[in-house]
């Protein structure tokens, strides 16, 4: 995960997790290199910028470093933007029953351009504990691939993993 967006700092990030994550490992390539945080346009626009940290990113996947680059947003509209450049190929974004804003066209982008998606916060950052069964399985009722609520225990982990697989989609009257 990288919070930067100049092209040293995420070069860095890079041979960082290559040097102190992957190091002693089986695995020799970061699966998905996550650019975290890209909430506004000026992150966005130096990120893209020819001296940007995507730059660093596509050389590193050139070079067989890395295997997919994410882009992370909270914003729709900055995240669509960079998606259409066609230089992301995983998408993060938060998305519950409360915060839909990227189900109108970033969900549909995804899917039509084969950009894998990762749900964020799907419980609200914790706000939504009490429904949290509904809140997954709502959200797996829509085209994503992957929901990754914060979990402490594997109490939490069966919990979570029983909402989305036995709990089906949601009924009118849970709705």
């Amino acid at each position: 995960k990288c919070m930067f967006a100049r092209a040293d700092e995420v070069a860095r990030d890079i041979d960082r997790a290559l040097n102190f994550i992957v190091k002693d490992t089986c695995r020799e390539v970061i699966d998905i290199f996550h650019l975290a945080h890209v909430d506004v346009e000026e992150k966005l626009d130096l990120l893209l910028s020819r001296d940007g940290g995507l730059a660093a990113a596509e050389r590193a996947q050139q070079e067989g470093k890395i295997g997919y680059i994410l882009i992370a947003s909270h914003n729709p509209r900055v995240l669509l933007r960079a998606l259409t450049t066609g230089r992301f190929q995983v998408a993060e974004f938060p998305f519950t029953i409360i915060e839909q804003e990227y189900r109108a066209e970033v969900i549909p982008y995804c899917v039509s351009h084969d950009i894998g998606t990762i749900i964020m916060k799907p419980i609200g950052g914790g706000q939504m504990a009490q429904c949290a069964d509904l809140s997954l399985r709502w959200i797996a009722q829509h085209d994503v691939d992957c929901i990754i609520p914060g979990m402490k225990s594997l109490e939490e982990i069966r919990q979570n993993t029983a909402a989305v697989i036995d709990g089906g989609p949601l009924s009118a009257e849970e709705l």
